[in-house]
């Protein structure tokens, strides 16, 4: 093909393609649910800590329903233990074996009770790697605690991925 007729049709692919790239495709969204049995332990806590917060040191394993073996790790941040109202924070990183993994922030966001059998608290996925490069999100994980130095912690949430 050559000439007007060659040209038009360049132009046509050329600007299709200029379109679906300004355009990308929307975000696909994967349940995240799932129960990792925890370890933990008193931990140095990260620099920059106030030195009247104490540090734990979560490890779980298990598995995210759909989405296979999984792995976190964490340092949980207790601010304000000796008052009425004790408060957690952690950056979390959640592995899904051969996937990549999602870096999510938790906070409670009232009064955590430290003798309680159950704390919830909030989490937002920040990011994170492989599949999860741009993964955004969010949901709960709830803290169960059969005993010392061991947790049940049951993910339920969304995560958006970009295709």
């Amino acid at each position: 093909m050559s000439g007007p007729v060659a040209a038009a049709l360049s132009v046509i692919l050329v600007l299709g393609g200029a379109v679906s790239a300004a355009h990308p495709e929307p975000a696909r969204t994967v349940l995240l649910n799932g129960i990792l049995h925890v370890t933990w332990k008193r931990t140095a806590c990260p620099v920059g800590t106030p030195g009247h917060e104490s540090c734990l040191l979560e490890v779980g394993r298990g598995a995210m329903t759909g989405l296979g073996k999984s792995t976190e790790r964490y340092i949980l941040v207790l601010s304000k233990r000796d008052t009425r109202c004790p408060q957690v924070r952690f950056n979390v990183a959640l592995t899904l074996t051969g996937k990549g993994t999602i870096d999510a922030t938790a906070t409670s966001v009232r009064c955590v009770k430290l003798r309680a059998d159950v704390t919830t608290v909030a989490f937002t996925i920040v990011g994170g790697t492989d599949a999860f490069t741009s993964a955004s999100g969010g949901g709960s994980i709830s803290e169960s605690r059969p005993g010392v130095g061991a947790q049940t912690d049951t993910w339920r949430g969304r995560v958006a991925l970009s295709r």
